[in-house]
């Protein structure tokens, strides 16, 4: 047998039987181990991959694969890029490097507009359980659930050979990305996994400072506490609180600015005090704070300067000054726009603001996980006292820390963390009457 194939599509009638070594039949796990080969293939029984589907005609001996049928994601982006190889059996352009994209298995390259199937779920959705999602005979993520209102279900798609969506201009991403689709579930924790393929790193360029990033709304986080295991190819992502579309940036060029926070506040019911924080500046130019009476025709009501490149968290925050008043409007619609050096821009999510709103006060926690430090964002109406106090899952108290607040937007670093043992451990913020539980993980 061939020892040295990857990348093929093997389909049998049974998967008892995927092929058959030194007389011996093999499942595909088997026939992986027994060969040594095909470890980056992908295998299925026939029936769930007709061929009558899964080609255009059959019967004619026209065997090109149906790109208007789902099925055809069994070889769409599943294969490797192979220098020299620049166009298909039909004169069509096909990638010939791992930076250029994905291409398909077999000697067709082919468009589709299909979705792809959902992945094959095992496992179960209970606190400190997880759901394993496989497709064509490959595990391709993995959700450890820890705490919260959880999904009653859950489904995922995995978009291979595919660019993420909103990547902007000159950053690095690999060529695929997964979109998990939970029904249900509220104040969810969990373990985000993912498996990288090795044909698919697209402009990542090295595959040990892959970092996860996530798209919560249309705005990519990225994971600087993200954990990396190269000899499985899987990168990870602990606390997450939004299950929705994921890929791999890196660390040199991530993808664009990482938004923790955007809050607004009304303020004697004449003025709007508006807050953002970012956890990491990619080439950031500028934020444009924007304004609508009718969360659909928005106004520029200011621009700030954006710190440009950085790896350490960012604060902002501005007055809209008489907003109620000048906008003829009890109730105000914000957003921010955030544009990069070379014009790419995207948008928060909008959030709605009242005249008769009570001001605040707004606790914020990053990087959670953490590996040395982690630092709150206080947002205060006044100044104000408080106190952060921090216990194992003991209840052993590690540090308490005394916090004084001045109007707007206050940044703190987490005491006496640094050398903590990992593990869980709970945080109480104490400012005035109010306060504020978290769950940090290290």
């Amino acid at each position: 047998g061939n020892t040295t194939s990857g990348y093929n599509l093997l389909v049998a009638a049974t998967s008892a039987t995927i092929g058959t070594w030194i007389a011996a039949p093999q499942t595909f796990a088997q026939w992986q181990v027994s060969s040594t080969g095909d470890l980056t293939s992908w295998s299925d029984i026939s029936t769930n991959i007709p061929s009558a589907s899964f080609f255009k005609n059959v019967a004619t001996g026209d065997l090109t694969i149906d790109s208007s049928n789902a099925l055809c994601w069994y070889a769409n982006g599943k294969g490797i890029a192979i220098a020299g190889n620049t166009t298909d059996i039909h004169g069509q352009t096909r990638s010939s490097s791992i930076i250029t994209g994905g291409v398909d298995i077999g000697v067709d390259e082919f468009p589709t507009t299909t979705l792809p199937p959902l992945a094959t779920v095992t496992g179960n959705i209970l606190s400190t359980d997880s759901s394993i999602f496989s497709f064509a005979g490959r595990m391709l993520a993995k959700i450890h659930w820890t705490s919260g209102t959880l999904p009653s279900s859950i489904g995922m798609r995995y978009y291979s050979g595919t660019t993420p969506p909103h990547p902007g201009t000159g950053k690095n991403y690999l060529n695929s990305y997964t979109q998990f689709i939970p029904t249900g579930g509220s104040g969810i924790t969990a373990d985000v996994k993912l498996f990288y393929d090795s044909a698919l790193l697209g402009t990542v360029p090295n595959a040990a400072a892959i970092r996860m990033a996530s798209l919560p709304t249309n705005i990519w986080a990225n994971d600087p506490s993200t954990l990396l295991n190269t000899t499985e190819q899987s990168f990870r992502s602990n606390g997450l609180s939004v299950l929705n579309i994921f890929t791999g940036t890196d660390v040199a060029n991530p993808l664009p600015t990482q938004l923790i926070k955007f809050a607004a506040q009304s303020e004697n019911q004449k003025d709007v005090n508006v807050y953002w924080s970012t956890a990491s500046e990619k080439n950031a130019d500028r934020f444009e704070v924007e304004v609508s009476t009718n969360e659909k025709t928005f106004e520029l009501t200011e621009t700030v300067q954006a710190n440009g490149n950085t790896n350490t968290m960012s604060t902002y925050s501005l007055v809209d000054a008489v907003a109620f008043d000048k906008n003829n409007s009890d109730k105000l619609y914000y957003r921010l726009k955030m544009i990069d050096m070379d014009g790419t821009s995207r948008y928060s999510k909008t959030i709605a603001v009242s005249r008769e709103d009570k001001a605040e006060t707004m606790v914020e926690l990053y990087p959670n996980p953490y590996t040395s430090s982690t630092q709150m964002v206080m947002t205060s109406a006044s100044e104000q006292k408080g106190s952060v106090i921090i216990s194992d899952i003991r209840g052993n108290i590690v540090s308490i820390q005394s916090v004084s607040l001045q109007k707007g937007v206050n940044t703190f670093a987490t005491e006496h963390i640094s050398t903590l043992p990992s593990g869980i451990y709970f945080i109480k913020v104490s400012v005035d009457q109010d306060n504020f539980n978290f769950k940090l993980v290290k």
